[in-house]
């Protein structure tokens, strides 16, 4: 190996010297980079106020869910008709004929047609809707069906919720049909609503 050559090797830096150099500059864009995203996660959660106007109409459950407190409970009623579990069937592809067909549910312990077990937990998912508002998001349910609902029966559905925690709202569930509950449990929300967003329908 020549002499310049040699020279030019000598004048590299030592690899321990800007490999210790690299990590750190390496660490330190990760630093930026984890910076950035809980920033970006910041602007996202659920209930931020950054933005909104003091004076801009918020419903009031969104108010008290964002500020941790309960809303008041609440009850909504279904008529459970048979064009309500035909669309249900239509919607969904479950046409049990213990749903539609008279003769053939006298035959089963239940003695008529039921309306779908899903169907009364949409019901659920209406009233959560109608009691929190357009920006109400679903995500979980833990629910027990206790009575069979019958079709034509009417359906009161009681929300019941938990004050907020974490953004996240549990709110207590009860259906009742003529007086006897039909299912039970307790479904899980967040709400994401813009500053205007209010009821979807009035109680």
């Amino acid at each position: 190996m020549s002499g310049g050559a040699m020279n030019e090797m000598r004048a590299l830096p030592q690899p321990t010297a800007w490999a210790g150099e690299l990590i750190e500059l390496t660490w330190t864009l990760h630093r930026l980079a984890l910076a950035g995203f809980a920033q970006g996660l910041s602007l996202m959660a659920p209930g931020r106020e950054s933005g909104e106007s003091a004076t801009a109409p918020v419903a009031a459950e969104a108010a008290e869910a964002r500020a941790g407190a309960a809303p008041p409970a609440a009850e909504y009623s279904y008529t459970v008709s048979p064009e309500m579990v035909a669309a249900f069937a239509d919607a969904t592809g479950d046409c049990n004929p213990l749903h539609f067909d008279a003769a053939f549910a006298a035959t089963t312990r239940f003695g008529r047609p039921i309306a779908h077990g899903m169907l009364t937990l949409g019901l659920v998912s209406t009233s959560l809707w109608r009691h929190f508002g357009n920006g109400v998001i679903y995500l979980g349910q833990d629910s027990r069906f206790v009575r069979p609902v019958f079709v034509g029966d009417t359906v009161t559905v009681r929300i019941a919720p938990r004050p907020a925690v974490g953004g996240r709202t549990i709110t207590d569930i009860a259906c009742a049909s003529g007086g006897r509950p039909v299912l039970v449990g307790h479904a899980t929300i967040m709400l994401d609503l813009p500053p205007a967003a209010g009821p979807g329908v009035a109680a």
